[in-house]
């Protein structure tokens, strides 16, 4: 008997279920080394930034952007704008 895909557990749920085991620390930190790789393949000069302002954020909200090319691009867009910002203002 194998499980029908459809019935299958989606990815994000089952990285939650480890996450909430994990210290908010740990979970943080296993979530920062999925999205910089990410980060880098839209944005690798400022990747290692982007990242770390994005890891402000929740966990609950990472997962989404882990889960979610088009929310992940608009994020980067959105921190782009914020890191052009504040240089234009020195």
């Amino acid at each position: 008997n194998s499980v029908p895909v459809h019935d299958a557990e989606p990815v994000h749920d089952a990285e939650g279920r480890l996450l909430r085991r994990l210290s908010p620390a740990e979970a943080k930190q296993m979530i920062g080394e999925q999205l910089f790789p990410m980060v880098s393949k839209i944005e690798p000069d400022n990747a290692a930034k982007i990242t770390g302002m994005m890891l402000e954020m929740g966990n609950k909200e990472l997962l989404i952007l882990l889960d979610s090319e088009q929310q992940l691009q608009m994020m980067v867009d959105d921190a782009l704008r914020c890191l052009r910002r504040a240089q234009m203002a020195k």
